[in-house]
């Protein structure tokens, strides 16, 4: 006969577990602390400053031609991410040079691709950084509106991030990142940052 005092110690074993699957799946963090830790660019250069970031060291985009820049995740972050569904994609950004131009509208989209497949977010204010500003992209398929098996599908297979922090027109300026990482579910809020409205898929 099943003995309903073992029920407490079932539903904290439960729990116990629970909470240790979630602490098991680490983050994926690049805090540059001494190098570009494999970040990339296309449409400018990236550059690695050793102090002044968020703390410490930061990456340095710096736009050298008029169409969209974009860093590129290094392989670390790319590969099958479904332990990372509902989790979040973080990073910081700040505005370290002014070319006196007008802000790009695509400042800030986030991109996901999976093999030709291509979706892309827009979650970052419009606006010069002054400061470190912490961006938050919810990993989900509601923020990304996309149906669950599309979603699930994608994140089996993540073959490119690109991050447009190209923040204004023209060439010259730049822009800091710092802090870039992917956390699992149970370690971030849910809910989106919304700056503006979900672009569609464009090529680079």
């Amino acid at each position: 006969m099943f003995d309903r005092r073992c029920l407490p110690l079932l539903a904290c074993a439960a729990t116990l577990l629970l909470a240790a699957a979630v602490v098991a799946q680490e983050p994926i963090v690049s805090t540059f602390a001494s190098d570009d830790e494999g970040w990339e660019a296309s449409g400018g250069m990236l550059s690695y400053q050793a102090s002044a970031g968020n703390p410490g060291g930061y990456v340095e985009f710096e736009d050298l031609e008029t169409g969209l820049g974009f860093v590129v995740a290094p392989t670390a972050f790319l590969g099958d991410l479904s332990a990372y569904d509902g989790g979040a994609l973080k990073f910081d950004l700040k505005s370290t040079l002014d070319n006196g131009e007008v802000m790009l509208e695509a400042f800030g989209w986030v991109s996901l691709e999976s093999g030709p497949i291509a979706i892309d977010l827009d979650v970052t204010p419009r606006a010069f950084l002054e400061d470190w500003t912490t961006i938050t992209v919810p990993l989900t398929a509601d923020a990304w509106e996309q149906l669950p098996e599309d979603w699930a599908l994608l994140l089996t297979n993540v073959t490119a991030i690109r991050i447009y922090i190209d923040a204004q027109d023209g060439t010259g300026d730049r822009v800091g990142m710092d802090n870039c990482r992917i956390t699992p579910a149970g370690m971030v809020p849910v809910e989106p940052q919304r700056w503006g409205t979900l672009k569609k898929s464009f090529a680079p």
